[in-house]
């Protein structure tokens, strides 16, 4: 007998660094384990995808009836919001993947009225919510601490592998490339990714740095960009510091082919699916405990999002060898394809979702 789930989530944009790019495979690991997932999105620009046919937030109130259960991937938007009301009115047990989105961001500055208010607006839908889950051990304590009375999962996103291997790299932006050993950061331009220790840790290493190069992808995000490259042409580091514009999987399967060193020193937790897509490259990592996949711990390294932790570890990584480099790589692929291939970390999801529905 199938399983039918509900899947929620602002986008299911696989071209992109969110959950969506981590969704990608899901679908078929599911319906191997007889569960039939269906996708709603809130975003009205997101379109069907190859794996699945997203519908738009029209179709909530159909597809919550129909469902076994309700997954909500993210919070704090109207739209999930409407889902976990829509999951009560229909009597459907829902579970929600904060995603980072239930813990107080490290840049934000809310009033303590916000905050309550806030708390007071979702307290009934997070109370209803059969577990939370957390996307790795760092988030389980931070949302343990906040909800001490609530049950917490940690849930493992996952990867398609060797899918994501399989891709046909986009070279357009090879010629904006810096020559010789690449940092490569996948994400929004915004202090919240730990660019600005990530940038003066590097600056740091002095000649340790020599023939390495700094490529920044992603979106410009609240004017950011601007701001880092006036710093970087200031430090006269522009020819070692490059942004370009990472819109789709191929630019990403192409710019991890060309990079050295992964870095994701972001201050706070959410899933960021080019962490595993670069572990699927064979590309060594350097990352935030915030961002740190479970199960990965030993095989990248993991650093706290400071200039104290990251120049050490970046420093170290820096000055390994090729074949150390490399064989930590190997070794770190190894681990995923045991923890974080969807083939292998799908049946926790299968798990939880049966002592969701008893």
């Amino acid at each position: 007998m199938l399983l039918r789930t509900l899947h929620i989530a602002d986008s299911f944009d696989a071209q992109t660094s969110t959950i969506a790019g981590s969704l990608l495979g899901l679908d078929c690991a599911l319906r191997r384990l007889d569960i039939e997932p269906s996708y709603c999105v809130g975003n009205s620009r997101d379109h069907n995808h190859a794996d699945y046919h997203v519908a738009q937030s029209s179709s909530l109130d159909t597809l919550a009836a129909e469902a076994a259960l309700v997954h909500i991937h993210g919070w704090g938007t109207d739209f999930t919001r409407s889902a976990a009301l829509c999951a009560i009115r229909h009597n459907k047990p829902y579970l929600i993947s904060s995603l980072g989105c239930l813990v107080q961001h490290p840049l934000e500055r809310e009033s303590r009225i916000s905050r309550w208010r806030s708390r007071l607006r979702d307290r009934r839908l997070i109370n209803g919510a059969f577990c939370l889950t957390s996307i790795n051990e760092a988030e389980h304590v931070e949302l343990a601490d906040r909800f001490p009375a609530k049950r917490i999962d940690t849930l493992s996103y996952g990867v398609d592998i060797d899918r994501f291997r399989s891709i046909t790299p986009d070279s357009t932006s090879a010629s904006l490339l810096p020559e010789g050993k690449t940092l490569l950061h996948f994400g929004p331009i915004h202090p919240q990714e730990g660019l600005v220790p990530l940038l003066k840790s590097f600056a740091e290493l002095g000649l340790d740095a020599r023939g390495w190069g700094v490529v920044l992808a992603g979106d410009d995000c609240d004017g950011w960009q601007a701001q880092l490259e006036a710093a970087v042409r200031r430090k006269g580091a522009v020819e070692q510091v490059t942004f370009v514009r990472s819109s789709s999987l191929a630019t990403h399967r192409f710019l991890l082919s060309r990079a050295s060193i992964f870095i994701a020193t972001g201050l706070h937790f959410r899933c960021l699916a080019t962490i595993l897509q670069a572990v699927a490259c064979e590309v060594p990592v350097l990352a935030s405990k915030q961002l740190t996949p479970p199960g990965l711990e030993h095989e990248i390294r993991v650093c706290q999002p400071t200039r104290a932790s990251i120049r050490p570890a970046l420093g170290e990584l820096m000055n390994n060898s090729e074949d150390q480099r490399k064989n930590m790589a190997t070794s770190a692929l190894c681990k995923a394809r045991e923890v974080a291939d969807w083939s292998a970390c799908a049946q926790s999801w299968a798990t939880l979702y049966e002592q969701v529905i008893q």
